[in-house]
């Protein structure tokens, strides 16, 4: 009976042995597991403004000159930093409420400046978001249309067909009065008009 539960034992130990080295050779085949650390997310690059921008601030202030502004500068800052608009200023052009974008020109014109480019043909155009500039609103007559040309004081629609029959025949105006080499404008509709025409 002792003899038994020894034979017994043994095949036990002998069978325990034998699973568990199967097993192990189970785990030596099975495939090897590598873990990977997911890359860091990448921000999108915040563009760097500048803490700072020049400014050249021109015509009718005290101080005219380039300044350092803080950046997001408004254009009523510069023309403080300017020491003020002169008395002959006009400011109703300038939109003084505007930021100001580094290198840009800030110029103040005078009230006989845009009376005079009123006069003319010309309109000073409000300060948007570029600098103070002046808007030529004469008719170009080298490039104009039929409309266009219509518009214009004594040209009606034969005149403004001959304009166009004569530039595509001779090229372009060099000067304003060569429009009177067009038949039918003379001395007289060309003086009602000089003003309000340009070459170019």
């Amino acid at each position: 009976m002792k003899k038994s539960l020894t034979v017994a034992a043994g095949l036990a130990l002998v069978f325990s042995l034998s699973l568990n080295g199967y097993l192990y050779y189970l785990v030596q085949q099975s495939p090897e597991v590598i873990y990977l650390e997911a890359p860091p997310s990448e921000k999108a690059a915040e563009p760097v403004l500048p803490s700072s921008i020049y400014v050249y601030v021109s015509g009718q202030v005290a101080k005219p000159g380039v300044y350092v502004l803080p950046s997001g500068s408004r254009a009523f800052f510069a023309l403080e930093m300017a020491g003020g608009a002169l008395p002959e200023a006009n400011l109703t052009v300038v939109n003084l409420a505007r930021p100001l974008l580094d290198g840009e020109q800030l110029n103040i014109f005078s009230v006989e400046e845009t009376a005079a480019a009123a006069v003319g043909g010309t309109e000073i155009a409000p300060v948007g978001t570029a600098p103070s500039a002046i808007v030529d609103t004469r008719v170009n007559i080298n490039t104009a249309t039929q409309g266009e040309l219509e518009t214009l004081p004594g040209i009606g629609p034969v005149k403004a067909a001959a304009i166009i029959t004569y530039r595509t025949s001779n090229g372009p105006f060099r000067r304003p009065e060569d429009i009177m080499k067009v038949s039918g404008i003379a001395d007289k509709t060309y003086e009602g008009l000089k003003d309000f025409i340009r070459v170019n």
